[in-house]
């Protein structure tokens, strides 16, 4: 941990590692601001997981911080003070496990998620990508459950949401899923929706990407044709009878396409109206 009672600018001069916790902490009588600097030299920060507590900033300039905990339900980046982004790219690696991203709402500049061998990663709080040029989520491997809250993307300038071919994000899972099909438990009562980014270039989905709607909606959801998607799903556990539409405009899928709802009871329904034409890749289902 770096704890300190007064105000203080910390700059790294290297790398940092830590297995396990790093903290950014200001305590006893008096405790004043404290600011870890990455320098403009970048200095990257690999941990387990990130702590950053109140009168507290990180400062991210253009590093990488990559997180790393493979702890059922651990927290991966905590954020009760301040992260000032910069042009940082945050990446979770995490091997294992059922780790949850997120929690304080927080803006990146970048978020990868590369876990393909950890179960699901939840993600927690809510997310948002800064309107800034080069600005990128990307789901290069692994699954990543927008369950609790939701993604605010750059909007139609800047930025670039890529799902890699053996990436999957699930819109409106369990919270604090256990399972890679987001469904361990009753998933969310809210619209979970795609984050906006620009309509012509901001969507690169693989043709062997996942993209699972499961939000439970009384009201019904769109489900947006802004993206050429690889694999659509939509597998919500519905409590009620659900209107769904498909966007206003074509949808393409290059993969597979599928709406499999689960019902609690057998009155329960889920109409899906097309908003315009629906094109599956030929020799998909």
């Amino acid at each position: 941990a770096i704890d300190v009672g007064i105000t203080a600018t910390v700059n790294l001069v290297a790398a940092v590692t830590v297995a396990g916790t790093m903290i950014l902490e200001s305590s006893g009588p008096g405790a004043g601001n404290l600011k870890l600097d990455t320098t403009t030299s970048n200095h990257p920060i690999t941990v387990g997981d990130l702590r950053i507590e109140a009168l507290t900033e990180l400062v991210g300039n253009a590093s990488v911080i990559t997180l790393t905990s493979t702890v059922i339900g651990a927290q991966l980046f905590q954020n009760a003070g301040t992260f000032t982004q910069g042009t940082s790219e945050v990446k979770v690696t995490s091997s294992s496990g059922t780790p949850r991203f997120l929690n304080g709402a927080t803006t990146f500049h970048k978020l990868t998620i590369n876990a393909p061998s950890a179960t699901v990663i939840n993600m927690g709080s809510a997310v948002t990508i800064n309107d800034v040029a080069n600005a990128a989520l990307t789901i290069t491997a692994g699954v990543f459950n927008v369950d609790a809250a939701n993604i605010t993307g750059p909007g139609v300038t800047n930025g670039v949401f890529t799902i890699g071919s053996t990436g999957t994000l699930c819109l409106g899972g369990t919270t604090n899923s256990t399972t890679a099909t987001c469904d361990s438990g009753v998933t969310q009562t809210a619209a979970r929706d795609l984050p906006g980014f620009p309509t012509a270039t901001g969507y690169v989905f693989n043709t062997t990407s996942t993209v699972r709607y499961l939000a439970d909606v009384a009201a019904g959801l769109t489900v947006s044709s802004i993206p050429t998607y690889g694999n659509l799903y939509l597998l919500p556990k519905i409590t009620a009878a659900q209107t769904w539409t498909l966007g206003t405009g074509a949808l393409i899928v290059n993969g597979d396409f599928s709406i499999q709802p689960t019902a609690s009871a057998a009155s329960q329904s889920l109409l899906v109206n097309m908003g315009a034409n629906i094109t599956v890749a030929s020799g998909k289902t």
